[in-house]
């Protein structure tokens, strides 16, 4: 059995329960549970109390004895950069790594903690620097529903790990959408603030309903046609980034589509016509076992696999 693997999201929470066994891994277990408003962001968990007690009643159904976890911090919060430093003593490597952390970052530097890891070469390392108080929390919620946290992973390497052969994830959540561009040896991210609550906004202006009723609406199927997702402005940020990405230099040719706003009806086809690539819905790698149906495993997979993802982590 795998760390379980927890997203914690704006909106919602999933926990995600693997095992890997002769390089084969089953999803066993997938909790999902939803979270009162406020109480968590991509940043710093707002109660994180709150947040643990709602992850303690989900491992407790997911019935697994597992108590190791791994989570996510997002790329608000948290970034990685590629340094190079000459041959140097451990103690003036770290000092130089909180100087090249400060070029990075738009926020003091006493608010954040600084990670250096050894790449390939004696002198290339990856710079990882994060929010100290968006760490801290975290830890708060985990230990707090009674999990032993193995380590705290970054959205764009988990979601590399769970996409496979595509080019560029795009994550629709609920206040904010990512677009990454995976590369080697780091990914490109972009994040912007339009999300689904873009989408069920937009909805209601155009039903004239409350936005409980147009959530209700945007989440249920063969409504995608009310929601008309180029107005959102969604699939206007969406390839504005993507294509700035290629003019970059990023070979783009296949996008997948992830996050619980992703489910929205039309949207893949919309972004494709935005960009003229091609664009399609996030599935589980068909090399996945499972004790979920087909059918759910595929209307699943924009809302689990990103805890999937993160899960993965120690296979890395």
């Amino acid at each position: 059995m795998l760390p379980l693997g927890i997203d914690i999201g704006a909106t919602r929470l999933r926990v995600s329960v693997i095992s890997s066994r002769r390089g084969t891994t089953r999803i066993h277990n997938v909790v999902v549970r939803d979270l009162p408003s406020g109480a968590s962001s991509s940043g710093t968990i707002a109660s994180p109390e709150i947040v643990a007690d709602i992850l303690s009643d989900a491992v407790a159904e997911a019935r697994v004895r597992e108590r190791h976890c791994i989570a996510a911090i997002s790329n608000d919060a948290a970034t990685i950069k590629s340094v190079t430093f000459p041959r140097m003593s451990h103690f003036e490597r770290n000092k130089a790594a909180k100087f090249e952390a400060a070029r990075f970052i738009r926020y003091p530097l006493e608010e954040c903690t600084v990670r250096l890891v050894p790449g390939q070469r004696k002198t290339d390392y990856f710079l990882g620097i994060a929010r100290t108080d968006a760490l801290r929390s975290r830890m708060k919620v985990l230990r707090g529903a009674g999990l032993r946290p193995v380590a705290i992973d970054h959205e764009s390497c988990a979601w590399r790990r769970a996409v496979g052969d595509v080019d560029c994830l795009v994550d629709i959540g609920f206040s904010r959408s990512t677009v990454i561009g995976f590369a080697d040896p780091l990914a490109d991210v972009r994040t912007f603030s339009t999300g689904g609550e873009t989408i069920t906004e937009n909805i209601a202006r155009t039903l004239g309903v409350d936005k409980m009723t147009a959530e209700q609406r945007k989440r249920t199927i063969a409504q995608g046609a009310l929601v008309q997702p180029e107005s959102a402005g969604i699939v206007t940020e969406v390839a504005d980034t993507i294509l700035e990405m290629r003019s970059a230099g990023h070979s783009i040719r296949r996008i997948a589509l992830g996050g619980n706003g992703a489910r929205v009806d039309g949207l893949p086809a919309a972004l494709e016509r935005a960009t003229g690539v091609a664009t399609v819905m996030v599935e589980f790698p068909a090399s996945v076992m499972s004790d979920y149906p087909p059918d759910v495993m595929r209307a699943g997979a924009p809302d689990w696999l990103f805890s999937y993802g993160i899960a993965l982590w120690s296979l890395a």
